[in-house]
């Protein structure tokens, strides 16, 4: 159960409140999975480039009367009712790296078939262990900068101790501690 993980799960705990915050446990991927999903990708790409290739001047003249399902005939792209639309854009922020996967979903009235919505949520899985990675990958950043203030919380509780000492005053300083959810490797130590 533990060592399929890729991330294990832990927290990050605050020093001064009871806050914390934890990653998300990623756990490796198959190479079937991984198979399926550049399958998929795949198939989508030349779907999209087959609709590409329709709406562009380089059709084929027999093809041009062909039906292709265009939205913005029938919509404004700014219907409240739908959820996650991001109508010929993108969902990311300005200043974001654009997740690759995005590239390959379809737009919600771009659903009709069981096989497109099927396809939906292998991209949307991906998408979203593609977030989950980019957030982990801060959260270890995060980590290192817990740990590089706690080193110097360290340096500055020796220096008073050391202060302490020459005075020769008997006062308990506290040193900051990891917890044990901090550690990812904790859940196995007995």
């Amino acid at each position: 159960f533990w060592d399929p993980m890729l991330g294990k799960g832990c927290q990050i705990c605050s020093l001064s409140s009871g806050l914390t915050v934890g990653n998300y446990p990623e756990r490796t991927t198959t190479d079937e999975e991984n198979t399926r999903l550049k399958k998929l990708r795949l198939m989508r790409k030349a779907e999209k480039m087959e609709v590409d290739m329709l709406n562009g001047p380089s059709c084929p003249g027999v093809l041009r009367g062909d039906s292709i399902l265009k939205t913005d005939d029938f919509t404004t792209g700014k219907e409240g009712y739908v959820v996650n639309w991001w109508h010929h854009g993108s969902i990311v922020q300005t200043g974001e790296a654009k997740p690759s996967d995005q590239k390959y979903l379809y737009e919600p009235f771009e659903l009709l078939t069981n096989s497109r919505r099927r396809l939906q949520v292998h991209v949307l899985q991906a998408l979203a262990a593609e977030y989950r990675l980019s957030f982990n990958e801060l959260f270890k950043k995060c980590q290192g900068d817990k740990k590089g203030v706690m080193d110097q919380i360290k340096e500055k509780v020796a220096r008073m101790k050391a202060i302490l000492g020459e005075l020769q005053i008997t006062e308990e300083v506290p040193e900051p501690e990891l917890e044990d959810v901090e550690d990812a490797d904790a859940g196995l130590a007995v």
